[in-house]
């Protein structure tokens, strides 16, 4: 029923650490060949600087952020869809609010965003 992920990134250059993503989504199949996914992450940050630092100007490693996603996958031909997106963000520890308040623009710790993809596939 869910699709589980785990992704493991690791930056050995300006970040020299690590970024692990755990996550589960499942696709609802709906009208007009039409699909919503629905979709959970949390992510674990491992003394990768590249993510922000703690109150104390350091590198930490916790809990990073969580973030909610919807999708909706709406196919234009038999070749291209458009999948207008959705996701909360939001911290998952003290660490990681300081770090992401921080990198912020405008010092925000949490966030909604959104886009558009358009997917051509042959």
């Amino acid at each position: 029923m869910f699709s589980p992920a785990l992704t493991v990134y690791y930056d050995y250059d300006e970040g020299n650490g690590a970024f692990v993503i755990a996550s589960v989504s499942h696709a609802f199949d709906l009208p007009q060949k039409m699909s919503l996914k629905l979709g959970a992450s949390a992510s674990y940050n491992i003394r990768n600087k590249i993510m922000g630092v703690d109150e104390d100007g350091e590198r930490f490693s916790n809990f990073y952020n969580g973030e909610l996603t919807s999708s909706l996958v709406i196919p234009l031909t038999d070749h291209i869809s458009v999948t207008p997106k959705v996701a909360y963000s939001f911290p998952l520890s003290s660490e990681a609010k300081d770090a992401i308040s921080a990198i912020s623009n405008d010092n925000k710790k949490d966030i909604v965003y959104g886009g558009i993809n358009l997917t051509l596939s042959f």
